[in-house]
């Protein structure tokens, strides 16, 4: 809702895509079933690209984001199968440069 947590979800491989953004579900029982259908995407481990991804298209308004204004943290948690295979540092430090915080 438009004072509770927010939750987007994103899958990532060689690819990324959007599974659901922050404005899709507002409680906790239809967000896990969701997820629960999600399907692995193929191989590669593209961490840069899911957080620019994340940049450009989960954290904005029109996805869900409520205003700076507002003065609430964007989160991160990246959960990944291996070491990344692109550079994640330069992406990673603009998007803390962005006020998103990062957890790995």
């Amino acid at each position: 809702g438009e004072r509770t947590t927010r939750v987007a979800v994103m899958n990532y491989a060689s690819t990324v895509k959007v599974e659901f953004p922050l404005r899709t579900y507002f409680d906790k029982a239809s967000m896990k079933e969701a997820v629960s259908h999600i399907e692995p995407l193929s191989a590669g481990t593209m961490t840069g690209l899911a957080i620019q991804t994340a940049m450009d298209e989960v954290f904005t308004e029109e996805m869900g984001t409520r205003p700076a204004a507002f003065n609430i943290p964007k989160v991160v948690i990246v959960v990944t199968d291996g070491r990344p295979q692109d550079q994640v540092q330069d992406v990673a430090a603009s998007a803390r440069a962005a006020g998103i915080e990062i957890y790995a």
